[in-house]
Parts: structure tokens; C-alpha cells; sequence
């Protein structure tokens, strides 16, 4: 078993041995019992079940992990066809051929992404993605 400091009902600290013989007696005390699935930044809700933080949305990834998570998520050859059109005004295009940083607040990613058919949901779930390629 692990013991946790429990700060609201979000862990801030984790120890794996009993913090009784460890720690100061008024410090121990504030550690009490966790399941070993139990990680930092995990919170405990009403019913006292855990669950794992939110993944953190980036604010921005590089071209290179936008474009793979987009094949990830089924969307290249949509992409491809955005990309592509003649429509493309010189802003959009220096964006897919010059951008260094793809970031999410971008007014031209996120037209992108609105003529693509993703919710605010969907981008920041291929961010989130993004992040990890």
C-alpha cells in the first residue's frame, strides 16, 4: 500500500512505506492509506473513488506532432483536401508551409479545424495527442 497527503481531495505528496516511522508525529498524520494505482495529482471524489488528472490541453505543439496526430485520428486525407484547395488565402498557406509552432488559440488552425468539422473537444483532443508524438 501507498500513503498519500491529501490536500482537498487532490494527492500532493506519496510515500510507499508507512509515514509513522518516518516522518514527524503531526506530519504522518496528515498521510493516510491509498491503493497502489494512486499517483500524484490523482483526486477522490464523494463516493471516496480515485481517478487520474485531467490531461492538460498544450498550447501549442510543433507542425511535425499536429500533422501525425491528425493521421492518428483518421483526418488526413480531410486535412490533405484543406490543405490542397485553391481557397487557401496567403495567411493559410503561410501557416501550413512556414508555422514553427502550431498553437491553440490560433484563429487560422482553429478556422481549420471548424471547416473539418472538429469541436473545441475534438482540438483539444489532437493537442493532447500531439503532445505525446
Amino acid at each position: 500500500m501507498k500513503y498519500a497527503y491529501i490536500k482537498g481531495d487532490t494527492v500532493v505528496d506519496i510515500v510507499d512505506v508507512d509515514p509513522t516511522g518516518i516522518f514527524r508525529p503531526e506530519y504522518a498524520a496528515l498521510f493516510e492509506e491509498v491503493p497502489d494505482a494512486v499517483e500524484m495529482r490523482w483526486t477522490r471524489n464523494a463516493a471516496g473513488e480515485w481517478s487520474p488528472p485531467s490531461p492538460t490541453v498544450p498550447e501549442a505543439v510543433e507542425p511535425l506532432q499536429g500533422l501525425l496526430a491528425i493521421d492518428e485520428f483518421g483526418m488526413a486525407a480531410a486535412y490533405e483536401a484543406w490543405v490542397t484547395s485553391p481557397d487557401r488565402t496567403f495567411a493559410e498557406l503561410a501557416f501550413i508551409n512556414r508555422a514553427q509552432t502550431w498553437r491553440r488559440d490560433d484563429p487560422i488552425l482553429q478556422g481549420a479545424g471548424a471547416v473539418l468539422g472538429l469541436s473545441k473537444e475534438h482540438l483539444d483532443a489532437l493537442f493532447i495527442k500531439a503532445a505525446t508524438l
